[in-house]
C-alpha cells in the first residue's frame, strides 16, 4: 500500500461504545487525503503561549479540578497554609465530557478529557474574572500521561481563547516541569498536615464504605462523612494538625454505632488513581455496589505515596542508578516518620471493627515480586500487583480492576498479570473495567452484576 501511495486507517471495534473515537479517525483520513497534494504549511514563527505564573500572580485564586469526595475538600485549606486562595471546582458531570472532547481529543485518557473539560467549562461559564484567576494542576513527572495534562490543558485554553489565564503545576518530579516563578511550595511548612490529613481522610474512607452497606439508619454514614470532612477542614484552617487524631477517635466511635456489624459481600477495587477514586469517571460504581449490599474495600490513597520507598530500591535493583549512602539514610528518615504518622492515625481509629492497617509498602512490594518486575513503574505498576496480593491475603478475593481505556501502564499490566495472579492465588475472581467517554453503562454494571452473584456465594 505505500508503494501505491495509499493510506491505511484501522478502527479497533469493541465493548466500547467509542463512536467518537471512530469518527475521528475517519475525519483525519479524509483530511489526509485532502492535503496530499498540497504544499506543506510554513513553519509558526510566532508561537501563542499562555501566560505564566509570576509573583504578582499570587494574589490570583487556584482553580483546582475535583478529583475525590474524601480528598479533594482539603486542598483550599492546604493551600491556604502555602499562602495561596484556591478553589475547588464542582464534580465532573456530561458537560465536562463535551468540552474535553472538543478541546482535546479522543486519543487521550478518560482522566485528561475530563479535567480539562472541568477547566475549560468553568472558564467559558463566566463565573470568574480572568485576570483574577489561576488554573491549577498536578503533574507527575513521570512516563504517565498525567505528565502531560498541562501541555494538553494549555493547548485547548489556547484553542478556547484563554491564553491569558496562567497555569501552575503541583509536583515532586526533579526539575521545571513549568514555568511558574511566582509559585513556590515550602515542603517543610505544609509537608506534616498533608501526611495526617490524608492518614485521617483514608481512615474516614475505610469507615464510610465499610459503614454505608451496613449503616442502622439509613443515610447516617453519608452524614457522618460530610460531619467529619467538615470538622478536618476546620482543623487545617487552624492549622492544627493534631486535631485530626482526637477527631479519628470520635469518628470511629460514631461510625462503629452507626454500623449493625452484619456478613456481606466484599468487593476489593484496584486500577489508575484517578477513575479509581473519582465518582464520575468510574460511573459512581462505589455507591452502586453500596447499593447492592456489597462493601466496596477502597486502597488507602496514601498506599500511591508510600511507594515511592521501594519504587527507589527497585531502581537500585534494576541497575537503574545506585543510591548514595545518605540518599538511604535520608529516605529510611522519611519513611519511619511517614508510618509514625500512619501508625498512631491508625491507633486512635482502632475501635472501629472493619479498620485495616495500611500495609508497609516493602511488604507490598515483596509480594508483587512474586508476580512482576518491580522495575515495572509506569503509572501505578507493581502496585496492582501487590494490591492483588494483599486482597487474597485479607480474603477479599473478588476484586476490579478500573482504568481509562487505552492506559498502557494499567490496562496492559493489570490484564496482562490475570494468569500469574490467579496461579499465586487459585481463589481470585478478578474483572477488569474500561472507562472513557462512551462506556456503556449497561456493559459495565452487567458484568458487576454476575462478580456480586460469585461474592455472594464464595
Amino acid at each position: 500500500m505505500k508503494r501505491s501511495g495509499k493510506n491505511a486507517t484501522f478502527l479497533k471495534i469493541d465493548d466500547i461504545n467509542n463512536a467518537g473515537s471512530t469518527r475521528l479517525r475517519i475525519r483525519s483520513l479524509i483530511e489526509s487525503l485532502n492535503f496530499r497534494h498540497e504544499k506543506p504549511l510554513a513553519k509558526c514563527t510566532n508561537p501563542v503561549h499562555t501566560k505564566p505564573f509570576l509573583a504578582e500572580d499570587r494574589k490570583r485564586k487556584i482553580l483546582m479540578p475535583w478529583f475525590a469526595d474524601f480528598y479533594s475538600p482539603f486542598l483550599p485549606p492546604i493551600f491556604k497554609i502555602l499562602g495561596y486562595e484556591a478553589e475547588n471546582l464542582p464534580p465532573s458531570d456530561l458537560q465536562s465530557v463535551e468540552y474535553g472532547l472538543k478541546y482535546s481529543n479522543n486519543e487521550i485518557c478518560y482522566p485528561a478529557t475530563l479535567v480539562v473539560g472541568d477547566f475549560i467549562k468553568a472558564l467559558d461559564s463566566g463565573k470568574y474574572k480572568r485576570n483574577e484567576i489561576a488554573l491549577g494542576i498536578t503533574q507527575t513527572g513521570g512516563q504517565c500521561r498525567a505528565t502531560n495534562y498541562v501541555t494538553l490543558l494549555k493547548k485547548a485554553m489556547i484553542s478556547a481563547g484563554f491564553a491569558d489565564i496562567p497555569v501552575i503545576t503541583v509536583s515532586g518530579a526533579v526539575g521545571a516541569i513549568n514555568e511558574q516563578p511566582g509559585f513556590q511550595v515550602k515542603w517543610q511548612k505544609v509537608i506534616y498536615p498533608v501526611v495526617v490529613c490524608l492518614a485521617y481522610a483514608d481512615c474516614l474512607s475505610q469507615m464510610y464504605y465499610a459503614t454505608a452497606p451496613r449503616e442502622t439508619e439509613a443515610g447516617i454514614a453519608e452524614k457522618l462523612k460530610e460531619k467529619y470532612i467538615n470538622l478536618g477542614i476546620k482543623a487545617l484552617e487552624n492549622n492544627n494538625a493534631k486535631e485530626f487524631y482526637t477527631l479519628a477517635e470520635q469518628m470511629a466511635e460514631e461510625f462503629t454505632r452507626a454500623n449493625n456489624r452484619k456478613e456481606i459481600p466484599r468487593i476489593g477495587i484496584v486500577g489508575e488513581i484517578y477513575v479509581k477514586y473519582n465518582h464520575f469517571s468510574n460511573g459512581n460504581i462505589m455507591n452502586w455496589l453500596i447499593s447492592q449490599g456489597v462493601e466496596p474495600v477502597v486502597p488507602p490513597l496514601i498506599d500511591f505515596f508510600s511507594v515511592s520507598f521501594p519504587k527507589r530500591f527497585a531502581n537500585e535493583i534494576g541497575n537503574i542508578r545506585e543510591l548514595s549512602f545518605f540518599t538511604k539514610l535520608a529516605i529510611n528518615t522519611v519513611e519511619k516518620l511517614w508510618f509514625r504518622i500512619i501508625r498512631k492515625m491508625e491507633a486512635k481509629a482502632s475501635a472501629f471493627p472493619y479498620l485495616t492497617q495500611i500495609e508497609n509498602p516493602h511488604d507490598i512490594a515483596a509480594h508483587a515480586s512474586e508476580i512482576i518486575s518491580l522495575n515495572t513503574q509506569f503509572g501505578e505498576g507493581w502496585l496492582i500487583a501487590g494490591e492483588f496480593a494483599h486482597f487474597a491475603q485479607m480474603g477479599v478475593n473478588n476484586v476490579v480492576s478500573l482504568q481509562p481505556f487505552g492506559c498502557i501502564a494499567n490496562q496492559v499490566i493489570s490484564k496482562g498479570i490475570e494468569k500469574r495472579a490467579k496461579e499465586l492465588y487459585p481463589e481470585l475472581n478478578l474483572l477488569f473495567l474500561d472507562f472513557d467517554s462512551n462506556m456503556a453503562e449497561a456493559n459495565v454494571f452487567n458484568r458487576l452484576h454476575f462478580m456480586i452473584r460469585n461474592a455472594r456465594i464464595s
